[in-house]
């Protein structure tokens, strides 16, 4: 008997940890969509923005192999080597076997120096200038990157979150923005600065139903 228990248990262990697999795959998945900030509807380069090695297998390689797979150019930025255990060298080399694994040439990979630290927020406004000295060069079209809760609750992937929003405070929907220069009054900037809708809109697709219609000669 006591046997046969031990086997349920973990028989149960195992389809519980199945179902909380299905459903993590499934909110990360529901992520994407909400992290990606648009930069411009042209050109085809987009950047990754992760914050460890093994970030872009754990948390985007659905996202990679489908916009590789639709013609999208794909570089990444992971902006710490992963040093948390003192293996930060290892891993860019893990990284960058990762990332041919997936389609992405080593000079399309950069890392950054932030500490990897599970407990640190890192700085908005240094994530941000990290995005912009990269897309100076590159003039990528979309950066993918985590959602606010940083899909697993990791404060190194929130700060990717904010720091992106920070980033395009300075891009292009701000900047025409301020073209309207008479509606610029005091809560309109709360707006700008506030706003989902500066940042990223989502769509619903309707298809409507053609119907025929009688033409001027059709004789009625």
């Amino acid at each position: 008997m006591p046997l046969l228990v031990s086997v349920l248990l973990g028989c149960l262990t195992f389809v519980g940890l199945a179902l909380l697999s299905y459903f993590y795959l499934a909110h990360c998945n529901a992520t994407y969509q909400w992290s990606r900030h648009v930069l411009s509807p042209l050109g085809t380069r987009v950047l990754l923005l992760t914050a460890h090695p093994d970030d872009e297998v754990m948390f985007f390689a659905p996202t990679i192999l489908s916009l590789r797979k639709y013609g999208f150019d794909v570089h990444i930025l992971c902006l710490s080597s992963g040093n948390f255990d003192g293996l930060g060298a290892v891993r860019e080399k893990e990284l960058e076997r990762s990332g041919l694994w997936l389609g992405i040439s080593k000079e399309k990979i950069f890392i950054g120096n932030f500490e990897d630290n599970p407990d640190e927020l890192w700085d908005a406004a240094m994530v941000a200038m990290s995005l912009k000295r990269l897309n100076d060069v590159h003039k990528f079209s979309a950066v993918f990157t985590f959602d606010a809760f940083g899909v697993s609750g990791h404060k190194n992937h929130v700060s990717l979150f904010y720091g992106a929003k920070e980033f395009l405070k300075t891009q292009k929907s701000i900047q025409a923005m301020r073209a309207h220069h008479s509606q610029l009054v005091w809560f309109r900037w709360l707006y700008v600065l506030f706003s989902r809708y500066m940042f990223f809109n989502s769509y619903d697709e309707i298809i409507v139903e053609q119907t025929k219609i009688a033409s001027s000669n059709e004789e009625l």
